[in-house]
């Protein structure tokens, strides 16, 4: 994968946590909802093509799931609580992604420290 594309994903994984926890935090228009669910579903969907072509398989099923639950087209219905949980759950598996995704772009600076401890 090429730099440009690995902080293309960090970024998008950013933007998807901050759209998730501000939508657990407010009440806002239902329009606001609808764009959280095409946003959160693209992206989910991409990581999951992403990941599954390098081989990678745990996350993939992780990044499924998430699409589906966020699907625009056939909208999964639960209570606002319900939701204040997964959107923070999806918000946390995103956060970490951005961080893995991240230390996977700079190794040298993810060796650095292991080499400075010893």
């Amino acid at each position: 994968m090429q730099d440009r594309e690995k902080f293309a994903s960090t970024i998008a994984c950013g933007l998807v946590v901050v759209l998730l926890i501000i939508g657990t935090r407010h009440h806002l228009p239902y329009g606001f909802y609808t764009l959280l669910r095409i946003i959160v579903c693209g992206t989910a969907t991409y990581f999951t093509w992403r990941d599954w072509n390098v081989r990678i398989r745990t996350w993939p099923l992780a990044f499924a799931v998430v699409a589906i639950l966020f699907n625009p087209v056939l909208p999964i219905r639960l209570s606002r609580s319900d939701w204040f949980l997964i959107d923070l759950a999806v918000a946390a598996l995103f956060a970490l992604g951005a961080v893995l995704g991240w230390r996977r772009s700079h190794p040298s600076l993810a060796t650095s420290r292991t080499r400075e401890e010893e």
